[in-house]
């Protein structure tokens, strides 16, 4: 970080994401709302870390007047691991694309994100776990599918909230 007020901006978000952490590690669940703020604040790190060869687009958008309850940290597996291995592709411009939407009582998240075909990329701990807790938190009430094509990841997870 060359720049001290681009600086100063991350250190600021980074305070946000870790009184996030702290504050909630031991709730079952956390209003949508919150969580939503929390992934706002990582997508916003990211891109200011990124921004130079990266197209992020992302959205967090509560369409309805509920504000359910959402087991903190779940999204975030699907949206860290979009930046780990876009980033870490070693093409011309990264592209990375989030939409996360509550409404009648689904959220659904979309992310999309460039990557190289030739690299190989074992399911990690993190995914693993995220798919547990969405079977504990959620059975029968989710789906998750993901896809590759053209370059391009892509995964949809769904959850009746």
């Amino acid at each position: 970080l060359k720049n001290d007020s681009k600086a100063i901006e991350i250190v600021g978000k980074f305070k946000k994401l870790l009184i996030y952490s702290v504050n909630e590690r031991y709730n079952e669940y956390v209003p949508l709302n919150e969580e939503f703020q929390f992934l706002t604040q990582y997508c916003e790190i990211e891109k200011l870390r990124y921004s130079k060869n990266s197209k992020i687009d992302y959205q967090f958008i509560n369409k309805s007047s509920e504000n359910p309850k959402i087991i903190p940290w779940l999204l975030h597996c699907y949206i860290e691991n979009a930046f780990k291995h876009s980033i870490k592709a070693s093409i011309q411009e990264n592209k990375i694309s989030i939409q996360c939407f509550y409404e009648n009582k689904t959220l659904t998240l979309t992310v999309i994100n460039s990557f190289e075909n030739k690299i190989s990329v074992p399911v990690g701990l993190g995914m693993q776990n995220s798919k547990k807790r969405l079977t504990l938190a959620y059975p029968n009430k989710h789906s998750i599918q993901h896809w590759d094509n053209d370059g391009e990841f892509t995964v949809k997870l769904i959850i009746e909230l």
